[in-house]
């Protein structure tokens, strides 16, 4: 009974202590938070990042110092890593700092051999932790190659060492971010610099700094986040501790107002406390920064459909004036309903114009078969329309040659290719533009994007060696240039998005904006666009038609040539009827002859049926001349009277009849209707 007792005792003195213990150390976080309260200017990155620890939120009664407002590229690196980390849990996108991307200024610090050099120096094991964190949050490519840099540099007793020689805090925060990109990978080194730490405790379980210097808030901290992130369980089983538990020593540092001691004790220690209770201060900042990503690119999803919807609208009853209306207006989604005209002589067109207006008919749904043939004839052997004409106007004639899926569509293709220029360029010899280079781009990869990809690819570099920081494709080299307008960046997109649409809307080619975000901004309040400015200008508005509405409603090119596609079945369908319905009169007239003259009933073909016709066109005219004969004794003349008037008989409808029987009945019902209400009034009246 006694035993029973004392392990009643024990069991209940076990769970007190933990109740109590547990107490307290929710008592020290709300210290520590209150501390961070009382103190609502954060004015370091630091504090920022302290405060985001502990489940604080910065948005929700913190001011910040003008975090955005700095010379990033003058920043010491480290400076700099912490900044974007604390910009990262600010709800502050690291892509667009007033216009800057503060990523690719990062990733390109980062060397081939994933070493770090900024302003001439190379980061060491102390700084390349921070630019590991600031990569893990924003998701770089470059994050592994540093990675394996940092793992390298580790010391043979398992520490790493930083601008004062080896010690534990650097090892830490090199290990946690090992531990943030790859566990199994960096396993040796992980277990190398625990042998490390654990030779450094004192007999109570506090981690030294190094050989000399004892233990610190900061060191303390450090490890145990180390620890927390390779395991947790690990922690409160209390593997690492001695006669006091490792997490326990580090609250011993707080003071009476909460705090840790110096702002980077406090910002470290919070960090500690933050994953203690819940995850690695890191992987929720990456997860809070990569939810910000999504939200923007949704608001910027829904900002350029808003944009498109507008254009959309103007084009809704817009009056069509030209060819390249009807591109605009096809490619906002809309049927052609007022038909433009067509040139009676197609031949005085220019090859060019003769295209758009192949495409015009396509889009009206017009027979185009000789507006075609016209200009299969202007193809030469080597592909060249005309007189060589120059590929800003043979872009089109392979636009209409690809809609109506002509014979000589590979021909001009190849031709087309080229005459592309040294520098990746297109347009007229010696004056090459970006204009044209798009368009060919365009078409090229509706042609055959896996024949041409070396040309195309070629072309897309020209273009992103002139697109200039701001996202804006050109660069102002002769006076009549001006960059950004709208008809150069809509022509670039356009081509970019037939070639590689992925890669357009995952940012590939974006700079400090999306492209399509710089085309935007020549949009008027009314839907329409301006060039290089907002003054409406009707070529801009219809490029940017072309390219939006490719972007939303597929390339406009690719739905004329499926609409081409239906327009013809559409035709073949109605010719079939019309010669089936022709070939069931002419056997009906067979049948009605072969009734007449006592043959069976049998199927006659066409052939036969002409045959039969010539003869009794023959034997009409020898009976003609018998004229001492009664036509009623002339059993001949009878037989070709009575197959005359069958014939009538067989060229009416055969649902006339009916169609007059209904109709005299509902014309009958009528009446009888009107007698009755007739009848009705007079009754009423009497």
């Amino acid at each position: 009974m006694k035993k029973v007792l004392l392990s009643l005792l024990t069991l209940f003195i076990v769970l007190s202590q933990g109740i109590v213990c547990s107490f307290a150390l929710d008592n020290e976080l709300t210290k520590f938070q209150n501390y961070y309260k009382k103190h609502s200017v954060l004015s370091s990155n630091e504090e920022i990042i302290s405060v985001e620890a502990i489940g604080l939120e910065v948005e929700n009664g913190f001011s910040l110092y003008d975090i955005v407002n700095q010379d990033f590229k003058s920043m010491y690196l480290s400076t700099l890593v912490k900044t974007m980390i604390a910009m990262s849990v600010s709800s502050i996108d690291l892509q667009d700092v007033n216009g800057q991307d503060l990523v690719a200024l990062l990733e390109s610090y980062v060397q081939d051999d994933g070493s770090v050099i900024s302003g001439g120096y190379q980061a060491d094991a102390y700084t390349l932790p921070w630019v590991i964190y600031a990569l893990y949050i924003v998701d770089s490519p470059k994050l592994e190659g540093v990675a394996d840099h940092l793992a390298s540099l580790q010391c043979s007793d398992g520490s790493f060492s930083g601008s004062r020689g080896s010690d534990s805090d650097t090892t830490a925060q090199s290990i946690e971010a090992l531990l943030l990109v790859d566990t199994q990978k960096y396993k040796n080194n992980i277990d190398l610099a625990i042998q490390y730490w654990t030779s450094l405790q004192d007999e109570y379980g506090n981690f030294k700094y190094d050989a000399v210097y004892d233990s610190s808030a900061s060191t303390q901290a450090s490890v145990l986040i180390a620890l927390l992130n390779k395991s947790k369980e690990d922690v409160i089983a209390g593997k690492y501790d001695k006669q006091e538990n490792i997490y326990q020593l580090l609250l011993n540092y707080q003071e009476a107002d909460g705090s840790f001691g110096n702002v980077n004790s406090c910002a470290v220690t919070a960090r500690a406390i933050g994953a203690y209770y819940g995850e690695d201060f890191f992987k929720q900042a990456k997860k809070e920064y990569q939810e910000l990503l999504e939200k923007n690119k949704q608001e910027e999803v829904i900002r350029r459909k808003n944009s498109y919807e507008r254009l959309k609208g103007y084009y809704r009853d817009y009056q069509v004036e030209s060819y390249d209306d009807v591109l605009a207006i096809i490619s906002m989604g809309y049927d052609i309903e007022d038909k433009i005209e067509i040139p009676k002589d197609l031949t005085q067109l220019r090859e060019s114009d003769l295209a758009k207006v192949i495409l015009t008919m396509v889009a009206q749904g017009q027979d185009v078969s000789k507006a075609v043939q016209l200009l299969e004839e202007y193809v030469n052997n080597d592909g060249s329309i005309g007189n060589n004409i120059p590929s800003t106007m043979e872009v089109w004639c392979l636009f209409a040659l690809y809609v109506v899926d002509s014979s000589k569509l590979e021909l001009v293709a190849d031709h087309l290719a080229s005459t592309q220029a040294d520098n990746g360029m297109y347009g007229f010899p010696g004056y090459e533009d970006l204009d044209t280079t798009g368009w060919v781009m365009t078409a090229l990869s509706l042609v055959n994007k896996e024949k041409y990809n070396d040309y195309i690819n070629k072309a897309v570099n020209v273009c992103l060696s002139q697109q200039q920081e701001s996202g804006t494709f050109g660069i102002e080299v002769n006076e009549w240039d001006v960059y950004p307008n709208a008809n150069t960046q809509a022509s670039v997109l356009m081509g970019l998005m037939a070639y590689d649409r992925q890669g357009l809307d995952e940012g590939k080619y974006s700079k400090e904006n999306h492209p399509m975000d710089i085309l935007l901004t020549f949009q008027n309040d009314d839907g329409s666009f301006g060039w290089d400015s907002s003054e409406y200008n009707a070529l801009a508005t219809t490029q940017v038609a072309w390219t939006l509405g490719s972007y939303y409603n597929g390339n406009v090119f690719l739905n004329l040539k499926n609409k081409f596609k239906q327009n013809k079945v559409e035709e073949d369908v109605e010719t079939e009827v019309i010669d089936k319905e022709e070939t069931k009169e002419k056997e009906e007239i067979i049948k009605q002859e072969q009734v007449v003259e006592n043959k069976p009933i049998e199927t006659i073909s066409t052939s036969t049926i002409v045959k039969q016709t010539q003869n009794q066109e023959v034997e009409e005219t020898q009976n003609s001349k018998e004229e001492t004969k009664p036509v009623e004794n002339n059993p001949t003349k009878t037989v070709t009277k009575n197959i005359e008037e069958k014939k009538v008989v067989s060229n009416e409808n055969v649902y006339l009849k009916y169609i007059l029987i209904v109709l005299g009945a509902i014309v009958v019902l009528c009446l009888i209707k009107l007698l009755y209400s007739i009848i009705v009034k007079k009754d009423v009246h009497e």
